[in-house]
Order: structure tokens, then sequence, then C-alpha cells
């Protein structure tokens, strides 16, 4: 019985001290793991670098070998040989060519494996995702995230391999509003009253009590907004461009034009011609505007008494 341990620890450590090597594809590195400790090397054994890990795999996209120790991540450059990250993060997600989101003792944030990458220029934040919800457009593939910490919300913009706040941590919460062809937009509040920021930043201070995408193009958008249950527009000026007299607003784009605007007010309604920069007044001509669809068209409806005419929008 005693001979037959010795040759089963004899077996055991030989299979140990057996190291296990395998070339890196895509790189002109080699690996080996013996005894929890994996040596990675250039094929002509130039130079190696030997420390303790799981397991390691190589990510061509970005060019980097992520290194995997316990329930730590870490990044080492496959060209040079060299830590770009001693293991620390215990997650990590790819999100393009420069850019890792990575996670560390609860805290999120983003780090880039380009040649200058400097960790300690990151911050870190509580909570970090994407603003764009799954399936929407993204304008000009930007990039805008949702950050939290503590009870403030912010817009972080990962621009390339550089991240910044486009919109401080300031706010109560953020909100996505709209994405098309021509920015993204988000809703913001602070305490009860709403605003609304864009690619470029903020865009209208919280001052109503909701707000809404109407129209228009980054830097220069229009919004439906609330205060005590009546609506105005929110427009170029900067403020409301009718006093807050509404019930409904229904904006009608058109192809060829800017499109209609139907307004609702004290039961009267009107339609007036979209127009950038100007405000038509609210003149309640009709007692009934509504919309259909002909032969392809749009074509709004108006009608007064028993009186009855029709726009078609270009």
């Amino acid at each position: 019985m005693k001979r037959i341990l010795i040759i089963n620890t004899i077996l055991f450590l030989s299979i140990n001290l057996i190291a296990q090597e395998w070339q890196i594809e895509g790189t002109e590195l080699k690996a080996q793991k013996i005894n929890g400790n994996i040596i990675l090397s250039f094929t002509d054994d130039r130079y190696s670098l030997t420390f303790t890990a799981d397991t390691l795999f190589f990510l061509e996209e970005p060019g980097v070998i992520i290194v995997k120790s316990v329930d730590k991540f870490g990044m080492i450059d496959p060209w040079d040989l060299y830590w770009l990250q001693q293991p620390i993060f215990n997650y990590y997600r790819m999100i393009d060519s420069y850019n890792l989101l990575v996670g560390k003792d609860g805290k999120y944030g983003f780090v880039s494996y380009s040649e200058e990458f400097i960790y300690s220029r990151s911050t870190f934040y509580d909570t970090l995702y994407l603003l764009t919800p799954p399936g929407e457009p993204v304008y000009n593939d930007m990039q805008l995230y949702v950050a939290k910490n503590k009870k403030n919300y912010g817009v972080i913009n990962l621009d390339g391999e550089y991240s910044y706040e486009l919109l401080p941590l300031k706010y109560d919460e953020v909100l996505f509003l709209k994405s098309h062809s021509d920015g993204i937009l988000y809703k913001i509040r602070k305490g009860k009253k709403w605003g609304a920021g864009d690619c470029e930043g903020l865009e209208v201070s919280p001052m109503y009590d909701d707000i809404k995408y109407m129209a228009g193009s980054c830097s220069n958008n229009y919004f439906t907004v609330e205060q005590n249950g009546k609506l105005s527009i929110h427009g170029y000026f900067k403020h409301a461009l009718y006093p807050f007299i509404f019930d409904a607003i229904q904006y009608v784009p058109g192809n060829m034009s800017d499109g209609y605007l139907i307004l609702k007010s004290e039961g009267k309604m009107d339609i007036i011609e979209f127009c950038n920069f100007e405000a038509p007044p609210f003149q309640g001509r009709y007692d009934r505007v509504w919309i259909e669809k002909k032969d392809g068209n749009t074509v709004i409806y108006m009608e007064k008494k028993e009186e009855k005419t029709s726009i078609i929008v270009e």
C-alpha cells in the first residue's frame, strides 16, 4: 500500500511540472503554463514575462492580450511585451477599437488600450450605461453614456480614445429622448423641473414641468414644453414661443417643406405652417383638424361649422 501511494504522488508531481506551451495566434508570442504561472515570450525567446494567472487570450481588433487571474483582468501589449495594466479590473467589455468599459470595486469607467494607455486618467462612476437604447439609430456613431455618482447624473461623451463630461454630474435624472439623423437628445431633471440636452451639451435649462422633442437639428431643436398642465413650444430663441395656452400640439413634418403645426386650445384648433425662428399667432379658426393618408400623400383636413378645407403636406 505504501508503495502505491509513492507512485501516485510521483505521477501527480510530474503532470504539474510538464509545461503546457501554445502559440498566441495573430502575434509573434508563445505561452507556457506551469504550476499556476504563465511565461509569455517572443517565439525567438529574446524577451519574456512571467506572472501568475489562470489564462490569457488575444483580442485581435484592439490588439491587446487580456490576462485573467482569479476574478481580475489585466492587459498586456503584445507587440513590445509589457504590462498595460496589471490585473485589477473585475469586469470588462469591448466598446470599440480604442476602449474598454471596465469595472473596479463597484465602480465603472473607460480605459484606452492605445499606445497612450494611462489608467490613472480615467474617472470611475457608480453607474455607467449607454444613453441610446438598443435598436435606436445612433447619430454619427456618437457614443453618449449616462453616468451617476451618488445621486447625481450627467452625460459622458466617449470620443475616440478619450472621454469627457459632456454634461456635468449635477442633475437628478437623465432620460433618452430622441436619436435622429442630426443628433441625440435627452431630457434632464433638476428637482421637479425638466430641461434637455443634445450632442453639444445643455440646450434647455431645467425650467418646465415636462419636455418632449418635436423637430429640429443638433443645437437648433424645437420642443413641446408643459407648465401647469398647458403646452407651448420651446424654440430657437431659447424660450417658450407661445403663452402656455395649448391643450395639444402636433407636428406634421413635410418632405419638401418644414411641415405644419396643429394647435388646440379651449376647444378651438388652428393649423400654421412651421417656420424656423417664427411663431405665427394662434387664431383658433377651426372646430376640428385631422390627418389622413390619401394616394400616398399626407392630407390635413380643417373643418369650421360645415365648411371643410384641406392641405396636402409636401
